[in-house]
């Protein structure tokens, strides 16, 4: 999917353009590290991913932009563990406000992801207005609630690909992500038609 994504990107002179932009920016540190971290985290740092995987970030970051995509920070009040520790993660996933979830798949033979975080009630996530608000410090991004129907996403604990943030969105209609160091959980949802079946059939098959 993202060489795919790539191939696109460098066909179009603008779009071309835009990842070379991003490509400066992740290796000069220029953006929040935290937004960076819940789209992709690697142990290296996204100076060192591959113009593909920028490109998978860039997908991401412009889908968030448009109001394609909209996302909303859960509280956990703790940093994940290795990943390997799972029933430590899960411990502390069991904190989690009531109208959530969470579930860390103990086995992860051959799984899609870490586990999975559902929601049985209507939730509400920020979806951006693409319409940027004037601050003191600069230009802040405008965002408004938007209500999701009951659902369930994959759930990705510490480090991941911006490109397997990216599939989870497009395959799934959206993912949680618990990056390492982060003591919130991140919510990205798709907000385009069609996601929210998507969404809700995982939901049932995690509840049978």
């Amino acid at each position: 999917m993202a060489d795919r994504l790539l191939d696109d990107l460098l066909y179009s002179p603008a779009a071309a353009a835009a990842l070379a932009q991003a490509r400066r920016h992740l290796r000069g540190g220029v953006v929040e590290v935290e937004a960076v971290d819940r789209i992709g985290q690697t142990h290296k740092g996204p100076s060192k991913w591959l113009p593909s995987q920028a490109a998978a970030y860039l997908r991401i970051f412009t889908g968030l932009t448009s109001g394609e995509f909209a996302q909303v920070l859960v509280p956990l009040g703790t940093a994940p563990n290795l990943d390997s520790e799972r029933q430590a993660n899960q411990a502390a996933l069991d904190g989690l406000h009531s109208t959530f979830r969470a579930t860390v798949d103990t086995a992860q033979d051959h799984a899609d992801a870490d586990g999975q975080v559902s929601w049985s009630i209507p939730i509400t996530v920020d979806q951006s207005t693409g319409v940027g608000l004037p601050e003191a410090a600069g230009v802040r991004p405008g965002t408004r609630p938007v209500s999701v129907p009951s659902g369930g996403v994959p759930l990705e604990i510490g480090y991941t690909m911006p490109s397997r943030t990216l599939h989870h969105l497009l395959v799934s209609g959206g993912v949680a992500r618990w990056p390492y160091h982060h003591e919130h959980l991140c919510l990205f949802v798709n907000l385009q038609p069609g996601s929210s079946r998507a969404r809700q059939a995982r939901q049932e098959v995690s509840a049978s």
